[in-house]
């Protein structure tokens, strides 16, 4: 969901977006949000680009690539960590692994770019940081409702099915949101 809000509201401020999707079928999507290019992961590794600002939500030794691959004085935002989604059961052996691949980042070895790391319940602790987050939610809402936005529905599954709905998510088919509904 934020990678695909992140490529409407960075293509319609005149940002040239990349983006990057598990697998071909995807792509035709996110272009058709605004992407200027769309590249697989595979596709991605063979043939990196450089680039002003990288969002990146799976943490992990992915952060040190994508730190690479920044121009200078460029920002990298690293925002989730969805390389623990998948699988059926959760394992703190990943999370460890995942903790221990995590960069160190060295003021001496910035090289003139930035790192940030975005956590928006911390960030809402603050009361101007809501009442300005307040304000940018209120300018993305109005953007849904004149159709500029747009949401992408992924699959939607009955609520009874909502085991079935959570490993279709946790298997990263999805493109979009998984909506469950209520019982008729």
């Amino acid at each position: 969901g934020v990678g695909i809000a992140a490529v409407q509201i960075a293509s319609q401020m005149g940002a040239r977006v990349t983006g990057l999707v598990g697998s071909e079928n995807k792509k035709e999507v996110v272009q058709s949000l605004g992407a200027y290019e769309v590249l697989t992961y595979e596709e991605h590794e063979k043939n990196p680009g450089k680039y002003d600002i990288i969002l990146n939500a799976s943490a992990g030794k992915s952060l040190k690539t994508d730190f690479q691959r920044l121009l200078p004085a460029g920002t990298l935002v690293g925002y989730g960590a969805s390389q623990l989604v998948g699988g059926s059961r959760r394992s703190w052996w990943r999370v460890g692994c995942l903790l221990w691949q995590n960069p160190s980042f060295s003021t001496f070895r910035m090289e003139n770019k930035g790192v940030f790391g975005l956590n928006l319940l911390k960030y809402l602790e603050h009361s101007s940081s809501r009442i300005l987050l307040q304000g940018f939610l209120k300018h993305i809402l109005q953007r849904f409702a004149d159709g500029s936005f747009r949401t992408c529905i992924g699959k939607t599954f009955p609520l009874q099915e909502a085991g079935d709905a959570h490993r279709y998510l946790q298997s990263r088919e999805n493109i979009g949101k998984i909506v469950l509904t209520p019982a008729k």
